[in-house]
């Protein structure tokens, strides 16, 4: 999964996706292709979120130092180039802790609001489909993280969510029973 993804993210996506394995190997007892997916849904949203704030930040950068026909301004033309400059970073990290193997997908992306983040797992749920829409693109229908949530429960597993606008989120699988 984290070759597949590696090569995307570089290649397709102009991101960067950082392995960060515990010392010892996690093993987690259930269904591969659902973990799979479910891992993947993570990591699809996850992108998603740093597009987003790659193009809050040229939007920012855009408008910054005022909409004149003159010359840039050396605050918007600095601006500019820090938007250009900044780059998505998904991390893939595991670790156990007593008796969990944890699994989490960590961004630098857009972020979430508390409510969004109280939200987000509810089927139909999504704060990306307006935005495509107005955009003229199609969007997912909200369906990614409460699939997530329907393998968590299959494998009586928790999901934890820690997220802030603008400072990225951290979707952390936790499994009990891991040895």
């Amino acid at each position: 999964l984290a070759t597949t993804w590696n090569e995307l993210a570089q290649e397709k996506w102009k991101l960067s996706l950082e392995l960060d394995l515990g010392a010892a190997p996690v093993w987690i007892q259930g269904d591969y292709s659902h973990i799979q997916q479910a891992l993947e849904n993570l990591l699809f949203n996850a992108r998603d979120a740093t597009f987003e704030m790659r193009n809050h930040l040229r939007e920012k950068a855009r408008l910054s130092g005022g909409e004149g026909a003159g010359p840039l301004s050396a605050q918007r033309r600095q601006a500019l180039i820090d938007a250009a400059g900044w780059k998505g970073n998904i991390v893939l990290r595991t670790r156990r802790l007593a008796k969990e193997a944890v699994l989490e997908v960590a961004d630098n992306g857009i972020g979430m609001t508390d409510e969004v983040r109280r939200r987000c797992t509810e089927t139909h749920f999504s704060t990306k489909r307006d935005n495509a829409l107005f955009a003229g693109l199609t969007a997912g229908m909200g369906l990614g993280l409460s699939f997530v949530m329907v393998i968590l429960d299959h494998h009586q597993a928790r999901l934890e969510i820690e997220s802030r606008p603008l400072e990225g989120a951290c979707f952390r699988l936790r499994f009990h029973g891991a040895e």
